[in-house]
């Protein structure tokens, strides 16, 4: 008996591997961030979120289907997140479906445990107009639909993947440009040089805001000796003059 019970597990196990899937998430279209796998990913864009637009793609793998001329393979999904305005008020971005892709298998088929990419679908998520987002946590989910041409359908499990938006526009750097920040792997201490009544505000991955010293003159360190290790933005100001740097605490 316990051995029916552990084949019959495995057969069950190896259905689930086999069985036809989206296996990764794409972005491309945003400065230089192409054809990047979208889980854990940080994208850096240009303009508030509401003005975002990025292509999508997919790596599918039909498992242990052999496709057919005449079959279709459907890919939909949604988004869901949070925006950060100046990196500290949040706004939830609703849950936004994106465009299906259709694909349609050709004349000579498709050999099982193959792996197809799907390209050149547009997304443009929506935040509330007016809202200035710095940075933005969202989760993209995605499944796909196989319908063969004698009517039979089959459902993947969806993927979903979790990924970061930075804006590192600089509305005019003339100010902050001269300003020097180091080290960008840090572990105590972070030095800056040529601060002229500037402000610094240092945030996390996820956009909360750990610090901020206003009015800064000359050269400062900061102290980050208690922050836990990880990726921080620097948001460095003067006036209308805004710059983001990227630092890593490690220790």
């Amino acid at each position: 008996m316990k051995k029916l019970i552990l084949l019959l597990v495995a057969v069950c196990c190896l259905s689930f591997v086999q069985a036809q899937s989206i296996t990764k998430m794409y972005a491309s279209g945003m400065g230089g961030n192409n054809n990047v796998d979208l889980n854990g990913s940080t994208l850096y864009y240009q303009g508030q979120l509401h003005n975002l637009q990025f292509r999508l793609s997919f790596e599918f793998t039909n498992g242990d289907i052999a496709l057919e001329g005449g079959d279709q393979v459907i890919i939909s999904g949604r988004f869901t997140g949070t925006t950060y305005e100046d990196g500290s008020s949040p706004h939830t971005i609703d849950e936004i479906p994106f465009p299906g892709i259709l694909f349609f298998v050709p004349i000579s088929g498709i050999a099982p445990n193959a792996t197809h990419k799907f390209d050149d679908m547009v997304f443009q998520p929506v935040s509330p107009t007016g809202v200035n987002s710095q940075t933005g946590q969202a989760t993209a989910t995605a499944q796909c639909v196989y319908v063969s041409r004698y009517g039979d359908l089959r459902t993947s499990s969806p993927l979903s993947v979790t990924f970061y938006l930075v804006n590192n526009t600089s509305i005019s750097e003339s100010t902050t440009a001269a300003v020097k920040i180091f080290p960008t792997l840090a572990s105590d201490e972070l030095h800056l040089n040529n601060l002229k009544n500037t402000d610094i505000s240092i945030y996390s991955l996820v956009g909360q805001q750990i610090a901020v010293y206003n009015g800064l003159t000359g050269n400062a360190s900061i102290d980050v000796s208690a922050f836990p290790n990880g990726i921080y933005f620097v948001k460095i100001q003067n006036g209308t003059s805004v710059r983001t740097e990227k630092i890593k605490i490690v220790r």
